[in-house]
């Protein structure tokens, strides 16, 4: 991208222009504009760049393990923003984290029927993606 037009940038600069039939905004965009004016300002003094670490790559890590590192638990909520969806902020209780063990089990249950079902070549079927697929399932049912 790099300030060169693209498909986003121009679905994005499209936010701005009139709709065709009613020849008006579909909305107001000042509070936007005004957030992304102000991030921009902040940013441009930094970058602010973020690096997560998921676990070590050494080690089996179950879905329950992730949710019971609470620094990994915030990290993932500063990410994705959550503290503004929740009221008290993100909690994870002991039956969160037993459901999401629960969780991975159906999902690499699911992960190798799709494999084995909807893949016609042996091939790709042995890809080594699916066994990396299948090890970072705790990962997303986290």
């Amino acid at each position: 991208m790099n300030g060169k037009e693209c498909r986003v940038l121009h679905a994005f600069n499209c936010r701005v222009k009139p709709n065709r039939i009613e020849g008006k905004q579909p909305h107001d965009l000042q509070a936007f504009d005004d957030e992304t004016s102000r991030r921009k300002q902040q940013q441009s003094a930094a970058p602010n760049i973020r690096s997560v670490t998921l676990w070590d790559k050494t080690k089996e890590v179950t879905a329950s393990q992730l949710l019971g590192d609470r620094k990994w638990v915030d990290t993932l909520a500063n990410v994705f923003d959550l503290s503004t969806l929740m009221i008290n902020g993100v909690s994870v209780s002991e039956e969160d984290k037993q459901n999401a063990d629960v969780l991975v089990d159906l999902l690499r249950i699911l992960l190798k029927n799709h494999v084995n079902g909807r893949i016609e070549e042996e091939s790709k079927r042995n890809d080594p993606i699916w066994e990396w697929a299948s090890k970072n399932l705790p990962v997303c049912a986290a």
